[in-house]
């Protein structure tokens, strides 16, 4: 067998001269480690022979000196039948196809598989990932095929696979929300009752954000009616019905526990183009919803480093916790900007150093602001400070400073009104108290 490669044909032979009997485990990994490289090499070149058995080339003019109709073909224009083979099935030859038609479009990755440096499943991968994908965004995903072979010749297929997720994503701009927005629009429920049995049907399609928080508030519901004292046992069928039935008609209620994966880079500073941030089910979520799925469910990030370790569980990652809201409410009863009287019940707990920059979701570096004053504070000028008596300098774009100490619960509320509005010290630019930080530029979609 001629490889047309030193490294192949070394491999061919060991395969070839061993004797399985004979091998100890060390010398079986190496012949594996052969045969996958051989399985590459043949892969690329069955991948060749298809491109040119489905797109033929065209017929030679025609020659009208033409031989005596009765010289002998050559045997390059019939060659020899080669042994006989199973059937391939219907699946097998459509796969073959499609590698074919992608290594087609992806000649470094039809050179790396012909080397053994990425194995056929990883090429499959990218087939089947890309097949259905808009082509605008195709050719966003592949502008730098190089860099792409290179991810593949480390990558598992599922981590290949999630990276390739993730990067359709971002080609399809605003990190997957133009996607996620499709999907909303495709949601929808209908009803109806069965003319035969008179069975009512109710059937939903939602989109993964509101999908997810769904199935987590119905298996919260299954787990606190699995723990009610019964004399009839019942299945978990019977259980994930009434758990509906429940939600819907309002006779439960749950915060739904949502695990969503998220690596430590992307919690940290956003999205990148191998952000992993996807849904217990490994639907991949956009960053920005994963935010946003904080403000209707209980998000508990697993968050996980560059090497798939998990570093950090639990929603104290970013989310307030019952007891954090709990000791906050201890503390104010209103919105903690100078003179906002929202209730508490109403507010936010915001991030005084934000979650990007390193602040922890500790009772104190968490504020309670109304929903007006937290978008505002994330609009460029605009910053807060806190000190260890909960002594607030707020810093406005203007430059005007004001401090304001944390009020005392058994002092009363002073009514908030606009002619008289509760005391407070008020600098200019130029002046600013001791040990303060200057207003900065923050994220718009910090918490």
């Amino acid at each position: 067998m001629d490889l047309g490669n030193d490294r192949l044909e070394e491999a061919w032979r060991r395969v070839r001269g061993t004797d399985c009997a004979l091998l100890d485990r060390a010398a079986a990994r190496s012949r594996i480690a052969d045969t996958r490289l051989i399985e590459s090499y043949l892969a690329a070149r069955q991948a060749a022979f298809t491109t040119v058995a489905e797109h033929p080339a065209p017929p030679p003019p025609l020659d009208l000196d033409v031989s005596s109709p009765d010289e002998p073909a050559s045997a390059a224009e019939n060659p020899a039948p080669g042994p006989a083979l199973p059937p391939e099935s219907s699946r097998d030859a459509d796969r073959r196809r499609l590698r074919s038609r992608w290594l087609t479009r992806c000649p470094l990755f039809a050179a790396a598989l012909g080397a053994g440096q990425v194995s056929p499943p990883l090429v499959d991968v990218l087939a089947t990932t890309l097949e259905h994908v808009e082509q605008t965004v195709v050719a966003h995903v592949l502008a730098d095929e190089a860099e792409l072979v290179e991810t593949a010749r480390i990558a598992t297929p599922d981590g290949f696979r999630a990276v390739l997720r993730r990067r359709v994503d971002l080609a399809r701009s605003d990190l997957g929300v133009a996607a996620l927005e499709r999907q909303r629009k495709n949601s929808k429920a209908s009803t109806f009752i069965s003319r035969d049995d008179g069975m009512h049907i109710l059937n939903v399609a939602l989109d993964p954000e509101r999908g997810q928080a769904l199935f987590a508030a119905i298996e919260q519901r299954v787990h606190q009616l699995r723990n009610q004292p019964t004399t009839t046992p019942r299945t978990h069928g019977e259980l994930r019905l009434q758990a509906v039935i429940d939600l819907i008609s309002g006779t439960a209620s749950v915060v739904p526990e949502v695990l969503v994966i998220v690596d430590e880079r992307t919690i940290r500073s956003g999205a990148h183009p191998a952000t992993i941030c996807e849904t217990e089910s490994g639907v991949p979520l956009p960053v920005l919803d994963m935010i946003n799925l904080c403000a209707v469910a209980k998000v508990t990030a697993a968050i996980v480093d560059a090497d798939g370790k998990t570093v950090e569980m639990g929603c104290a990652s970013r989310t307030a916790n019952r007891h954090q809201r709990r000791a906050a409410r201890a503390m104010y009863r209103t919105c903690c900007h100078p003179g906002c009287d929202t209730p508490f019940t109403d507010c936010e707990l915001h991030h005084v150093v934000h979650w990007e920059d390193g602040g922890r979701t500790e009772l104190r570096n968490l504020i309670p602001l109304c929903f007006r004053h937290h978008h505002q504070i994330h609009e460029p000028g605009w910053n807060v400070t806190i000190d260890d008596r909960r002594t607030l300098t707020w810093h406005q774009p203007d430059g005007t400073i004001e401090v304001a100490p944390l009020r005392p619960l058994l002092t009363p509320p002073e009514p908030s009104t606009v002619d008289h509005p509760p005391p407070r010290r008020t600098t200019r630019l130029g002046q600013p108290p001791p040990d303060r930080a200057p207003p900065r530029h923050s994220d718009a979609h910090a918490a």
